[in-house]
């Protein structure tokens, strides 16, 4: 199938899997993420459709840029490969078909209970995101966009690294015990461990998960094994146009950081 014909398939037809057209399974996951600013999206996508989008992450390796560094803010490390942002648009528009598409954007308008805008930001509006070797990690920080899609089209097993840590009341510890991302977030982390807080999840290859990116404190654990890879497509969507961004995030994607 050429590339042309890859996006026409993507544009012109419906994309998500069958379950995710039925009405009680939406209002399920519009519960589930009210209530706990997440939710798991399983088998997302058309198996058809799957496959040319894990085509075209593969295909997409060669241009990504590596990126070994701290947060300026919490000290935590960004140690990956990405490509994101208008990078990501030159060297594949199909991605940023998928990130309009409309049956794609009503599900997580619905789910969210919100206009799901696109992100203002041309940098921090979408990414896909390697972890390619040993120790390589996306550290631990929240988002300036309150809703983030993270689809995932390469994942070890379990026991291999990988894994979403999330805090998911990191704003009531905000509020109520001075938490914060600073240079004393990880030992935040490690009293919340203590406390039972940080809760893992894995995200199998063709699955997806929506999380309030803005009030979930999260990242993704280092890779532990050789010739394992983790690939993801994260994007960005806001309920406000006017949305401030930080450097914070948006850094991620400039290759000088």
């Amino acid at each position: 199938m050429s590339a042309t014909d890859s996006y026409m398939q993507l544009i012109n037809n419906l994309i998500l899997s069958e379950d995710y057209r039925l009405s009680w399974y939406r209002a399920k996951l519009k519960r589930t993420f009210l209530q706990e600013n997440y939710v798991a999206l399983p088998n997302l996508f058309k198996p058809e459709v799957l496959k040319i989008l894990q085509n075209e992450v593969r295909n997409l390796e060669k241009h990504t840029f590596a990126k070994n560094y701290r947060s300026s803010t919490a000290n935590t490390p960004r140690y990956l490969n990405v490509i994101g942002g208008k990078m990501l648009i030159e060297y594949s528009p199909l991605m940023g078909f998928l990130y309009v598409h409309h049956e794609l954007r009503k599900l997580i308008s619905e789910i969210v209970d919100s206009v799901a805008f696109s992100s203002p930001h041309e940098q921090e509006v979408f990414g896909v995101h390697y972890l390619l070797d040993t120790n390589q990690t996306h550290g631990w920080h929240t988002d300036d966009g309150p809703f983030v899609l993270v689809i995932c089209f390469d994942a070890p097993p379990k026991e291999d690294g990988g894994l979403l840590e999330c805090i998911f009341n990191w704003k009531h510890l905000e509020k109520y015990k001075g938490y914060k991302e600073d240079n004393n977030l990880e030992q935040y982390v490690q009293e919340c461990r203590r406390d039972n807080l940080v809760e893992q999840l894995y995200c199998a290859p063709g699955h997806a998960y929506l999380i309030a990116g803005n009030k979930v404190l999260h990242r993704v654990t280092p890779l532990t094994k050789n010739n394992t890879k983790r690939i993801v497509f994260a994007s960005s969507y806001v309920d406000d146009p006017s949305v401030q961004f930080t450097d914070r995030v948006t850094g991620l994607y400039r290759p000088d950081t």
